[in-house]
């Protein structure tokens, strides 16, 4: 384990335990941009109210020292989670703008389509964002996509149809006729599928 990663785990460890300074002089020290801006977005999802928003925007200015826009979209999505769960929907839109904006600048689809999927599943609570982010994944994913991207839409349709929500313009947009079959499939058997957990 590298030291960029023992610190984020570190810095989380001690914000669920609610030690908020210990945790934010840990999180300042992780080096890499992806995991800095993770372990300051987790101080921010246990810190005291008043330091929420600035905690999530010290995140986005952390990875934004990234020259790699993967690194950057995908790292958003402990910021977009982090604010969803301390109710600052509002900053998480604008956030989520961010993210989607700079998404197209990844330029392998299948990096594009995994950096989105990240920002899907931070984004899954609030209905109208997991729609927005859903579709701007299919929008990114590529015509003729890997087949790793297809599996992505797969696992997406699959998650929004557990929700209750369309999944058809997911299924339609998958390109591989294996996965695409595969996917309609475990609708119609009602598969049961959950975005991952952040903190």
């Amino acid at each position: 384990m590298g030291d960029s990663t023992r610190l984020r785990d570190s810095a989380m460890a001690l914000a669920k335990a609610t030690k908020h300074a210990a945790a934010l002089e840990i999180a300042r020290k992780v080096a890499e941009p992806w995991f800095r801006c993770q372990a300051l977005a987790g101080v921010a999802r246990y810190a005291p109210d008043a330091s929420v928003v600035a905690l999530a925007k010290e995140a986005v200015r952390a990875v934004e020292r990234s020259d790699d826009p993967y690194e950057f979209v995908g790292a958003m999505a402990w910021v977009l989670r982090a604010l969803l769960e301390r109710g600052r929907g509002d900053e998480a839109r604008r956030q989520l703008a961010a993210a989607i904006g700079l998404a197209p600048k990844i330029a392998n689809s299948t990096s594009r389509a995994d950096a989105l999927f990240l920002v899907v599943q931070a984004v899954w609570p609030e209905p109208e964002l997991r729609a927005r982010a859903a579709r701007s994944l299919v929008a990114g994913a590529g015509i003729g996509q890997s087949k790793k991207a297809g599996a992505v839409l797969r696992q997406v349709a699959l998650m929004l149809a557990t929700a209750g929500d369309d999944a058809s313009y997911v299924v339609a947009a998958i390109a591989d006729e294996k996965y695409r079959r595969t996917a309609e499939r475990r609708l119609l058997e009602r598969e049961v599928a959950e975005p991952r957990p952040f903190f």
